[in-house]
C-alpha cells in the first residue's frame, strides 16, 4: 500500500511541475508579442530609382496615425566611398498635417547610392534606408 501512495505522490508532483512550466512559457510568449513599435507613425518609406541618364529619383513619405498634427522628412542621398557612406545632397520638407511626401531628381556619376530618410510624426521619429542603386 505504501508503494501505491508513493506512485500517486510522484505522479501528482510531475503534473504540478509540468503545469508550472507551461504557464511560464505562455506568459513569456505573450509579453514578446504585445510590444508596439510606433505610436504616431503609420508609414515611413524611402525609394531610390534611376530617373534617366545619370540622374536619380528620390521619393520619401511619412504618414502619421489619425490625429497627427505635423509631419516632416529629412532625406539624404548618400554615395558609398570605400567602406563608408558620404552625404551628397539633403532635402527637408514639413507639413502641418498627418502626411508629407518628397520627390526630387538629382544628377549622379557612377557609383553606389542610397537614401537615408528620417521621418517624424508629432514628436516621434524613425530612420529608414532605401535599397542601394548601382550606376
Amino acid at each position: 500500500m505504501k508503494r501505491f501512495w508513493k506512485r500517486v505522490v510522484m505522479i501528482l508532483m510531475c503534473v504540478v511541475a509540468v503545469s508550472f512550466y507551461k504557464v511560464s512559457y505562455v506568459q513569456a510568449q505573450s509579453v514578446t508579442v504585445a510590444t508596439p513599435r510606433y505610436i504616431s507613425i503609420s508609414k515611413c518609406n524611402a525609394t531610390l530609382t534611376l530617373a534617366g541618364e545619370a540622374e536619380v529619383y528620390v521619393k520619401g513619405e511619412v504618414i502619421g496615425v489619425s490625429g497627427t498634427s505635423k509631419t516632416s522628412i529629412v532625406a539624404v542621398l548618400q554615395r558609398q566611398r570605400g567602406g563608408s557612406w558620404v552625404d551628397v545632397k539633403t532635402w527637408e520638407k514639413s507639413s502641418a498635417s498627418k502626411s508629407v511626401s518628397l520627390q526630387e531628381n538629382y544628377p549622379i556619376s557612377s557609383g553606389t547610392y542610397r537614401v537615408l530618410l528620417t521621418g517624424t510624426a508629432d514628436s516621434e521619429s524613425t530612420t529608414v534606408y532605401s535599397s542601394t542603386l548601382n550606376y
